[in-house]
């Protein structure tokens, strides 16, 4: 009756019997404002309906796209999808709370604003988030991760979709060298807004957008007051996933246990079980699971580490994609709690303590899409939506095929199963197999939030 969704697009409850899969809501936007009072008139004009919907990403120029320079940004938006994760459970904020974000998103909305860069502030960025300094490099790239996401969503067996977008104040001339980068490379289309008369009505219009495009799950991702006459610019990027696991979860055998939150408190949580075969690896501080959805091209692999603990930093990105490597298929038990959250987050602050501090001054340098230096990074608004239980179809369900031991068969050496018990704080991220790209990243602390 639920599902497994992700995206800042589209959430919805299904009544269907027995499908459930990962319903994750996300969307990423940042403001820029003006840094001086300049009111440029030869902008372009109003186009009729700014509210258009989220679409899909047509084919991009990947042509100068190498194996190597695709392998070199996806490490390079993983990492610093793990250093911000270890920021946020490691902050006072988030303590004790459940996590959410999506690196791929955050990364993405950033690399359109790279694009404007020049100078310290472009460096500052580089250095936070790893981009690859060579223009076609980091460019092409993106566009190839973006054609092999769509190339694999097209084959049906789930929805995935990405979206960039950007709004301008109409009277305000950014480069058009910009734009054509962007649309480009991005497939990111420029709408011209009314901010300097009527901020407030554009900020509705937005939020509608994005209400409308995430079948309001995500509403009112801008508050009051963050849209106003100084604004010059906001960019945006959507993401949605939505898939069946490959081996369902069989409800009637999730009943309630306990998830210890820490050492000294418990909650009653609903906790699936499962017993059969899955791609698994242990070492001395976690246990890794891999779940993989229906096509076997995107999985959820969850991260248990082996004590009770509530903030606790991952691995690296490196190590991450070597664990790959080391992984095996086991017969493993898995109890994984049912769990639904959303979460919001206001990136500025955390940016700047990482280190990208040029980009938000009246210093900054963004001449790259504005030649007179007068806008820079107001916010970034980030907000995602999961939700995760038994789940899958039949067709998920018929993929699997179990060989049963007959009398003929040479008996083999009885192993113990392994036992992956989360019925404490535990890490997940939802991987694309085919590029290794991170969609998806979050921290489960208590199920029941």
């Amino acid at each position: 009756m639920k599902w497994i969704h992700l995206k800042t697009r589209l959430c919805l409850l299904v009544s269907m019997k027995k499908v459930v899969f990962i319903l994750v809501v996300l969307i990423t936007m940042l403001l820029f404002f003006g840094c001086v009072g300049q009111k440029e008139k030869d902008g372009s004009s109003v186009m009729d309906s700014p509210l258009v919907g989220l679409v899909e990403f047509k084919e991009l120029d990947d042509s100068r796209a190498t194996s190597e320079g695709l392998a070199t940004l996806v490490l390079a938006n993983n990492q610093f999808g793990v250093d911000y994760y270890n920021k946020l459970v490691n902050s006072e904020e988030q303590s004790g709370e459940n996590v959410l974000f999506s690196p791929f998103s955050i990364s993405t909305a950033l690399a359109m604003t790279y694009e404007g860069a020049d100078g310290l502030t472009a460096e500052e960025m580089r250095n936070v988030l790893y981009y690859p300094l060579d223009d076609l490099v980091r460019r092409s790239s993106f566009a190839r991760m973006f054609n092999l996401l769509k190339e694999s969503a097209s084959k049906g067996d789930y929805e995935l979709s990405v979206s960039n977008t950007l709004w301008n104040e109409k009277t305000y001339k950014f480069k058009e060298s910009f734009y054509d980068v962007l649309d480009s490379y991005y497939y990111a289309k420029s709408t011209p807004l009314d901010f300097l008369n009527n901020p407030e009505e554009q900020r509705e219009l937005i939020n509608d957008w994005v209400s409308q495009n995430t079948k309001e799950k995500i509403k009112d991702i801008l508050p009051r007051g963050s849209i106003t006459n100084d604004t010059r610019l906001v960019l945006a990027n959507a993401i949605y996933f939505k898939g069946d696991w490959l081996s369902e979860f069989n409800s009637r055998q999730t009943i309630q246990k306990d998830f210890f939150v820490n050492s000294e408190e418990w909650v009653s949580v609903l906790m699936m079980n499962k017993r059969g075969d899955f791609v698994y690896f242990e070492d001395e501080e976690f246990q890794y699971l891999k779940l993989p959805y229906k096509g076997g091209e995107i999985s959820m692999v969850v991260l248990l580490p082996r004590e009770i603990k509530t903030n606790f930093d991952i691995p690296s990105a490196k190590e991450l994609m070597d664990l790959q490597q080391k992984m095996s298929t086991e017969d493993v038990i898995v109890d994984l709690p049912k769990f639904k959250f959303e979460a919001k987050y206001e990136l500025k602050k955390d940016l700047i303590e990482m280190g990208l501090r040029k980009a938000f001054t009246d210093s900054a340098d963004f001449s790259k899409m504005d030649e007179r230096k007068a806008v820079k990074i107001d916010e970034v608004f980030h907000k995602a939506f999961i939700e995760v239980n038994e789940g899958g179809t039949e067709a998920a369900a018929a993929t699997v095929v179990v060989a049963k031991a007959t009398s003929a068969m040479p008996q083999p050496v009885v192993v113990e199963p392994k036992v992956f018990n989360a019925n404490h704080p535990f890490v997940f991220y939802i991987v694309d197999e085919v590029g290794g790209e991170i969609l998806f990243m979050g921290r489960v602390v208590n199920p029941n939030l």
